[in-house]
């Protein structure tokens, strides 16, 4: 292709250099899996964003755009993202291909769901909501401010309250 061009319109590009230039330079990015992309992508949103993240019940710092909530179990933080904001977050970042994302995320163990679909229903602020429950490592937990400063004793704000027992639901209460 490059010895045409180079003939049909006088250049000199030395196709052994532009394939050294274009190995120096691509973007390795295309080489990693669109759900890993996603993910630290995501995680990064959330920590910038986690004002309006809902944590614990007492959370009463929750700006008017409430994206979901957020709870550390010990092992790994879980943000429930509500259901319509990651469609919203997906397209600010620029992701097109959610259901290859979300199904990637489910096989991996990121996304907890519920058995028949991949939202999980929870209560964030006193109100029933459908959301995508995504574990992300507690590496994270440095960045996620609100999960360090909410409490003296963060395990106890943090484990879940046995929603089935309280609500008669099959999920758990943030």
């Amino acid at each position: 292709m490059v010895t045409l061009a180079n003939e049909y319109w006088n250049w000199s590009i030395d196709p052994k250099a532009l394939v050294r230039f274009i190995v120096k330079y691509t973007n390795e990015d295309w080489a990693i899996p669109v759900g890993q992309r996603a993910l630290e992508a995501i995680i990064q949103y959330l920590i910038s964003h986690q004002h309006d993240i809902k944590v614990g019940k007492g959370d009463l710092d929750v700006t008017n755009h409430l994206i979901g909530s957020a709870r550390f179990d010990g092992s790994h933080i879980i943000v429930n993202i509500l259901k319509q904001e990651l469609a919203s977050i997906f397209d600010s970042l620029v992701f097109q291909d959610t259901t290859t994302i979300l199904n990637q995320w489910q096989r991996d163990g990121i996304l907890e769901s519920e058995s028949d679909r991949k939202t999980r229903r929870v209560e964030i602020a006193g109100q029933r909501q459908t959301t995508y429950s995504i574990r992300i490592s507690k590496m994270y937990l440095d960045q996620f401010y609100k999960l360090r400063t909410s409490t003296m004793n963060p395990e106890d704000l943090f484990n879940d309250i046995d929603f089935d027992s309280q609500f008669g639901g099959t999920s758990d209460e943030e």
